[in-house]
């Protein structure tokens, strides 16, 4: 089938060999000296075993413009190269150990996973070529880079079938195992379908209408293998013909889809100037703390944070809710409004204030609400500059309810932060531990000996979770409660 793999091999002087696919063959390259070169000039056709030693697959073919990667059996390489005026299709999973060389062309993905297993930065090489994973839902095509605690910015060389090469860069800040990192990325229509999985809409963040003006037209799916805390800065690229927004030239926000709350969410930071790149655009989010299997997109930064908010909190005061907040600065602030909610979704009017922007000194302010709801509620105040644009803070949560219990009250996905908040009535002031198993009963989370205070507590838990069924369970010396939830 094409396949030819070309001497001499060095240090001794052998002949040029020629060699055809036959069933089953299993061609094995394993020098002790170096890298051999196999350069594919047709189709990769594996139905049977191929041990790839010390080998570069180079397909550089020019008789074909497109050559697949085919077959009954998964090609493992050692390091592959594209190197041609064309395509390499997978048509079958693939994996990498050593080395990705996009030397040029293109490297279509095509519904599959490639798989590299090297953890180094210097793993997925590019000059001029890129990698296509432009395919949507519900199927996509990612790339599987098995990184674990190996620090650096991980550089994924994608592109779109015009050549534009938009890199997508992963940077852990900590030394945290994150497993393997898989991405996928498609570009959508300006009305930004056709939707991730999940994803029901493109509104702003807790209130809004459609938001899909100010949206690049592209999404991005990003997972991850490993447990534990992460912290990494990641920098997305789309190319320039997926930024029909209204305003091209603003800073951008990386936002990511919080299922829980079918909303995007709200970072509360300002977005960042893009970089451009030939043909395309680069955005840096840093501080990434939650990677779950989550769809992101980028939007214009049309409503930049006109305040520095230093504090935004409630308490619950005898028979009505203290709400207050303190600025550090306010500039063209027109106002500010306090709203209620018991769902993330619809929101009550509480109080609205007049702010004193211009103003770079600390300011504080004070809002009541006289006729609280019995039980759970959230709270949050929106900021409108004096042309109309606003911007939304955090939710903070107030519980109005029966003095004197041991009861989990609400799990609530808290998407500002990427943490689950768990708000419970506690009736003691004595050490207490808490647990989550999943719907196996197997331990997902723990911790002891915390502190609690009599009254409304909080838990706040890493939401770095599958979907599925969860209870949390927290217990002192004397009593226990549980409540389950989904994620």
């Amino acid at each position: 089938n094409g396949c030819n793999a070309v001497g001499p091999f060095a240090p001794q002087n052998y002949p040029s060999v020629i060699s055809e696919y036959r069933p089953n063959l299993s061609f094995k390259y394993d020098r002790p000296y170096g890298i051999f070169p196999i350069n594919q000039g047709g189709h990769w056709e594996n139905n049977g075993v191929f041990n790839a030693g010390l080998s570069n697959v180079i397909f550089d073919g020019t008789v074909v413009a497109t050559q697949n990667i085919t077959g009954t059996s998964t090609s493992t390489f050692n390091e592959l190269t594209v190197n041609k005026v064309g395509t390499v299709t997978q048509i079958q999973p693939a994996a990498v150990n050593s080395i990705v060389r996009m030397t040029a062309g293109y490297f279509d993905l095509n519904q599959q996973t490639l798989t590299v297993t090297n953890p180094q930065p210097t793993a997925m090489v590019r000059t001029n070529g890129v990698i296509l994973s432009d395919d949507p839902p519900p199927t996509y095509s990612f790339v599987q880079w098995d990184i674990n605690a190996t620090a650096g910015p991980h550089t994924i060389p994608f592109g779109n079938t015009g050549g534009t090469h938009m890199p997508f860069s992963f940077d852990q800040n900590g030394g945290s195992n994150i497993g393997s990192l898989i991405v996928g990325t498609y570009p959508t229509i300006p009305n930004n379908t056709p939707y991730p999985t999940g994803v029901t809409h493109v509104n702003g963040p807790l209130a809004g209408g459609d938001n899909s003006p100010n949206t690049v037209d592209r999404f991005w799916i990003i997972n991850r293998t490993g447990g534990g805390a992460i912290n990494a800065d990641v920098t997305f690229s789309y190319a320039n013909i997926d930024e029909t927004a209204l305003n091209p030239n603003d800073s951008k926000r990386p936002q990511r889809w919080i299922t829980s709350l079918d909303s995007w969410e709200n970072s509360g930071a300002a977005g960042t100037p893009f970089v451009a790149i030939p043909g395309a655009r680069s955005v840096l989010r840093t501080g990434i703390t939650s990677l779950t299997n989550e769809p992101w997109t980028i939007s214009n930064d049309v409503s930049p944070l006109p305040i520095e908010l230093v504090l935004f909190d409630a308490e619950a005061e005898v028979d009505k809710s203290k709400i207050w907040w303190v600025t550090a600065s306010e500039i063209n602030v027109d106002h500010f409004t306090i709203e209620r909610t018991t769902d993330g979704h619809s929101f009550d009017f509480i109080d609205q204030q007049l702010s004193n922007s211009p103003s770079t000194q600390t300011q504080e302010y004070v809002a009541y609400d006289y006729a609280p709801l019995n039980g759970l509620q959230y709270y949050r105040l929106t900021s409108t500059d004096i042309d109309g644009s606003k911007e939304y803070s955090d939710l903070v949560p107030v519980y109005f309810g029966q003095k004197g219990t041991f009861e989990i009250t609400s799990v609530f996905a808290n998407n500002q932060s990427g943490t689950i908040d768990v708000l419970f009535e506690y009736d003691s002031e004595l050490p207490l531990s808490y647990v989550v198993t999943d719907a196996l009963g197997r331990v997902i989370a723990k911790e002891e000996n915390l502190n609690a205070k009599e009254g409304t507590n909080l838990i706040t838990l890493n939401s770095d979770l599958s979907k599925g069924i969860y209870v949390v369970t927290i217990m002192n010396t004397n009593k226990i409660t549980s409540k389950k939830f989904s994620y």
